[in-house]
């Protein structure tokens, strides 16, 4: 979806797929009063990209799975934002505002981006709290200035990798005063993309990232057929799906810590064929033209 020069629009309840550049894009200025919520938007370059647009309402949103932003403000004319009650996750970065000010980021679920979770570079002005911010490849957070609020009142985020006591230090100039540990006492897992292979092709493997307490063992169910199972061994889930036949295939994980707690994530496998075709045509025949038929 792209928007150019535009005000006052809405987009509710869609799922937007698969796309080479952005899911939903506004451009250009005054892109203003924009409200997106309750949509999914997944696999894309860009998931959610506004530039000198503003006035955003990003709400109640699943961004998963893109490969650079799963939300993007930029420019010094992207301003006013409530970014509230997202599920944020597998993307690149999570949240990057470039030079948007007075954004209100709170309450959303932002996990396992293999880069940054929030990435603030020249915002003055927001406010940042009870979000989950966590498991990032690089850093949780990265705040060029310290004109940030990571904090409402006495309300902070939740930190995997915070180490009491406060305060919580943020990449770049920022601290968050008062910070809260993030530790699932149930286990909570990543959702892989469906995975796609050729028929009869070795070292296809899919990877979870689950996270608890104390994990003890998980378990692999193929098309309802039990497939595959291990104790945990502290890094990662990693199954190798070789084999499969031809077609689609439903993948289901379980994984469970020591009080018998469980998690579960479905993947779809596609197999293909990747044989070209052939043909057998008759042999060359040779013919007189004095021959009839």
């Amino acid at each position: 979806m792209y928007f150019d020069d535009t005000a006052n629009v809405t987009i509710l309840d869609s799922e937007i797929l698969h796309n080479f550049y952005s899911g939903i894009q506004f451009w250009d200025d005054p892109c203003q009063y924009i409200h997106i919520e309750r949509n999914l938007v997944y696999n894309s370059t860009r998931g959610i990209y506004g530039d000198q647009a503003s006035q955003w309402i990003v709400r109640n949103n699943t961004l998963m799975h893109n490969t650079q932003y799963g939300l993007y403000i930029g420019s010094g004319e992207a301003d006013y934002g409530n970014i509230s009650l997202n599920t944020i996750e597998s993307n690149r970065d999570a949240i990057y505002i470039a030079s948007g000010d007075y954004h209100y980021i709170y309450d959303n679920t932002i996990r396992w981006n293999t880069r940054y979770g929030v990435y603030l570079s020249g915002v003055t002005g927001a406010e940042v709290f009870y979000n989950i911010i966590a498991y990032s490849g690089i850093d949780n957070a990265y705040d060029s200035l310290s004109g940030t609020n990571w904090n409402a009142t006495t309300l902070g985020n939740w930190w995997d990798d915070f180490t009491p006591p406060a305060p919580y230090l943020i990449d770049g100039d920022s601290t968050d005063e008062h910070p809260m540990v993030y530790l699932p006492a149930e286990p909570i897992i990543d959702h892989p993309m469906d995975y796609v292979y050729a028929e009869g092709a070795e070292g296809n493997t899919i990877t979870w990232q689950p996270v608890d307490d104390a994990l003890k063992n998980w378990e692999v169910w193929i098309d309802g057929v039990f497939w595959d199972s291990e104790a945990w061994d502290f890094i990662d889930v990693t199954v190798n799906v070789d084999g499969l036949a031809y077609g689609l295939h439903t993948l289901e994980v379980i994984v469970w810590d020591v009080d018998m707690n469980n998690v579960t994530d479905i993947v779809l496998v596609h197999v293909f064929d990747d044989t070209a075709p052939g043909i057998n045509g008759p042999a060359n025949h040779e013919k007189d033209q004095s021959e009839s038929g």
